[in-house]
């Protein structure tokens, strides 16, 4: 066949497959010296043979390399390899395999080479038996299969289609073996990401998820463009101080709590943070996590020496006032039924504004720079404190961390002041991966720069819109029961001046906007969208502030008989002192408790605050400081016990 001839035979085919230019390409600086003269020769002859310039002879005066070689080699430049890739100017590498062998047996010949290639063609099931049982496992005991069991189960089945013992594999002194586990090897470099389940759902996801071409994201460089939130279990033991309605005192532990971060991907600087009380944290602890990482910082007094704030605040809103009430553009979660409440997805998407990424199930390759935060958090804070239960059950951090939380009294709010200052010296620490500066001086550069960053608009910046959700409810009541109508909220009653005095409203619907933390009022709209007002609960509930934890909390106890509650008895009262009874022997007991007492602490706080910007602005100061000392002692006085006359 003329060279003219072969060539146009390979264009019918495909006309670009003879386009060199697109051909894979060969690192020579790898090749020896004798290699590498042979390939650029080789080379040469192929790149002369297509081009169609030059006569056979000419080639072979200067390759050395006559036309039937050179016929082969482009033969094998134009084969495909196991990917269906073409080989192109790697097939020219001396001594590089690339053609099979023929799966056909030659009984003229010596040995069983290729027998077992025959052997499969001829049985497909011996093959589909072969690939269930190393690719895709069915059962458990079979992920992690091993090549001799998988040989023993591979002769059963051979036996059973009745195969003799004179026929291959039989008639092999290793019964196929060798074959079988040449087959599967080859099955490894051809099925990856099949073949990585049988090393555990670690190695899969993070296989899987890392390193492929679909995996690879834009680059993330503008502020709050994409943050990351997520939840880690802080590796300390914590103790709570308490008395019991009979006056004892204890210091006992509670259970490890959880701290929910927001971190921008950007800048790597932490937004936000919210240490939850409970024992796992909810969709509450997100929605608050949130409202931390929008809200302008406020600094927090500390009681521990020595604990105090950068010169710039180590927070973003108290560094940069451009990035005060900022909002992210896509938030990225893990699959935590918290963060898959339905409440959470909607103040997310009405109140932010923002895309919402759950990432695949047990995939934390994609959150990664959180999970890097939450180790540093550990390494250089946490692990360092003598209460820490170390990274591991065998890590000897961990000796006697019960008792250093008990006897240090090491609570809460002191942990809660030192993460305060951990998160704003990391904020302002050098960082690696963002070119050794610090998370704010990558964000003020930055926004300097122009990047827009979005802000929450001013109308949905309250509270109360960021921690309510909706409702609809029947008007209860009326003329014919006789009672004024009301509408009823787990288990209280609501009304006001207006509803009291609208019977003909009995028996229609009603919506509400509920607080989730604040629960003593509710506000209500009519069917057809006119406001109709704040509805207040009835009796304690409307005066003590509460949230719809505890009132699910109280209502709980009250159906299992645990504590009964009249009209004018304090709700939250009546909870704490249920949950000092029980915190001497229930940790549960011990870790609500905690979270009530630190909430009536703040609120107790928050009223001294308001009460003395009051006296500022409306007493004069020497005023003020005779009625603060005269406050510091009465609160100094001991409480007179109650007198109950019969």
């Amino acid at each position: 066949m003329t060279r003219k001839r072969k060539i146009e035979d390979f264009k019918m085919v495909n006309e670009d497959i003879l386009d060199i230019s697109t051909w894979a390409s060969v690192l020579q600086e790898n090749l020896s010296p004798d290699k590498r003269d042979i390939f650029n020769k080789r080379k040469k002859a192929i790149e002369m043979y297509i081009s169609g310039k030059y006569p056979l002879k000419e080639i072979y005066n200067q390759t050395r390399i006559n036309d039937l070689q050179i016929r082969r080699l482009l033969q094998r430049c134009l084969s495909y390899d196991q990917d269906g890739v073409m080989y192109g100017f790697r097939a020219l590498i001396p001594y590089k395999r690339i053609q099979k062998n023929s799966p056909i047996y030659r009984p003229n010949k010596t040995g069983f080479a290729n027998s077992f290639n025959l052997l499969l063609e001829t049985y497909p099931s011996l093959k589909t038996l072969i690939h269930q049982l190393y690719l895709a496992p069915q059962k458990l005991d079979s992920i992690k299969i091993s090549r001799k069991e998988l040989h023993r189960k591979f002769t059963i089945a051979c036996r059973n289609l009745g195969i003799k013992p004179d026929e291959y594999p039989f008639n092999t002194m290793d019964v196929g073996y060798r074959s079988l586990a040449r087959y599967v090897t080859k099955l490894e470099q051809e099925h990856p990401e099949q073949i990585i389940k049988r090393y555990g759902k670690n190695h899969e996801h993070t296989f899987l998820d890392t390193g492929g071409a679909s995996n690879n994201k834009k680059m993330i460089i503008r502020p709050f463009e994409r943050v990351q939130l997520d939840g880690h279990k802080i590796d300390l033991v914590l103790a709570i101080k308490f008395k019991t309605p009979e006056g004892d005192e204890f210091v006992q532990t509670i259970h490890r709590l959880y701290i929910l971060t927001i971190i921008d991907v950007a800048t790597r600087a932490i937004l936000g943070y919210h240490i939850s009380l409970g024992r796992e944290y909810n969709q509450f602890d997100v929605l608050k996590c949130i409202k931390n990482a929008i809200e302008p910082r406020k600094k927090m007094t500390f009681s521990i020496a020595g604990l105090a704030y950068p010169p710039n605040g180590g927070y973003h809103s108290l560094a940069i006032p451009e990035t005060e009430w900022a909002v992210w553009d896509e938030i990225l979660f893990d699959n935590a039924k918290s963060h898959l409440a339905n409440m959470v997805r909607d103040k997310l998407k009405d109140t932010v504004g923002c895309d919402i990424n759950f990432g695949s199930v047990g995939k934390p390759t994609r959150r990664s720079i959180i999970e890097r935060f939450f180790n540093t958090l550990e390494q250089n804070g946490y692990h360092r404190l003598t209460n820490t239960t170390g990274s591991n059950p065998n890590d000897p951090r961990r000796r006697k961390a019960e008792q250093q939380a008990v006897k240090y009294e090491i609570t809460v709010e002191k942990i809660h002041e030192i993460t305060e200052i951990m998160i704003a010296n990391y904020n302002n620490d050098p960082h690696e991966g963002i070119n050794n500066l610090t998370p704010l001086e990558v964000m003020e550069q930055r926004i300097k720069k122009g990047m827009p960053i979005r802000k929450m608009d001013s109308e949905k910046r309250g509270e109360f819109e960021l921690f309510t959700i909706k409702a609809t409810r029947m008007i209860q009541g009326g003329i014919k029961v006789g009672r004024r109508p009301y509408i009823t909220f787990e288990g209280v009653s609501y009304t006001n001046d207006i509803l009291a005095k609208s019977p003909d409203l009995a028996g229609t619907k009603i919506d509400l906007i509920i607080n989730t933390e604040d629960l003593r009022v509710i506000k209500a709209y009519l069917q057809d969208g006119s406001e109709f007002g704040l509805l207040t609960a009835h009796g304690k509930w409307g005066i003590i502030q509460h949230t719809l934890e505890e009132r699910k909390a109280i209502n709980k106890l009250k159906r299992e008989r645990k504590i009964v509650l009249s009209d004018n008895q304090d709700p939250i009262d009546a909870l704490n002192q249920y949950l000092a009874t029980k915190a001497p022997t229930d940790k549960n007991a011990r870790q609500q408790l905690q979270k009530t007492l630190k909430k009536q602490r703040q609120q107790s706080d928050r009223k001294d605050k308001e009460r003395k910007e009051t006296l500022h602005q409306e007493i004069p100061k020497d005023e003020v400081r005779k009625y603060e000392e005269d406050h510091i002692i009465q609160k100094s006085l001991p409480k007179l016990p109650k007198s109950i006359i019969y």
